[in-house]
């Protein structure tokens, strides 16, 4: 005789990669979200919409390929910041990773990522981005790096602090990584 654990199924929240991205929710802390058509998987926290998540689990049939690093780039007036980033990778948005770093000193040693934050945010209304970030396809083989109209804000690591970009003399680099299917 078998137990009730032994019988217990347990299903994610499962759905395929374009209706998580169109209907964007919020999954709880911990809740895993699974899209059914790449084998793709993210983790929640609460509070951060799916299209800003970053992928948890990619298949084994889909590994990292090519990529594309700017290295590090001054940028002394992040207020309006688009950059156009030519990564060459021939590849659809939903097919790359981005990382976006920010040193203060244009080093790996005093940086940090800025990719859990990925849309753009109003602090006034829907049509007026203040804060945040996205990338915009402009072909297969480049995007433009956005920010909002006031810059980038972020959390300061373990203070719950919330600082910003705006007017200060950074560094920024992007890595731009493709996926590609390993047969």
């Amino acid at each position: 005789m078998s137990s009730l654990i032994d019988q217990a199924t347990i299903k994610n929240r499962r759905d395929t990669a374009s209706n998580w991205t169109s209907n964007d929710p919020v999954l709880n802390e911990g809740e895993f979200g699974y899209e059914t058509d790449t084998g793709k998987a993210k983790i929640g926290d609460g509070s951060t919409a799916w299209t800003s998540l970053l992928y948890a689990f990619i298949p084994s049939g889909l590994v990292t390929g090519a990529r594309y690093d700017t290295g590090w780039i001054a940028n002394s007036d992040w207020t309006n910041m688009s950059a156009l980033l030519t990564h060459n990778l021939n590849a659809n948005l939903s097919d790359l990773i981005f990382t976006l770093s920010i040193s203060t000193d244009g080093t790996d040693g005093n940086s940090f990522r800025l990719d859990q934050i990925s849309n753009l945010y109003s602090t006034a209304g829907a049509a007026d981005f203040n804060y945040g970030y996205e990338f915009l396809q402009t072909s297969l083989n480049s995007v433009t790096l956005q920010s909002g109209k006031d810059g980038i804000q972020y959390l300061v690591a373990g203070s719950g602090v919330r600082d910003e970009l705006d007017t200060e003399a950074w560094y920024y680099k992007v890595v731009v990584t493709k996926l590609t299917i390993q047969s």
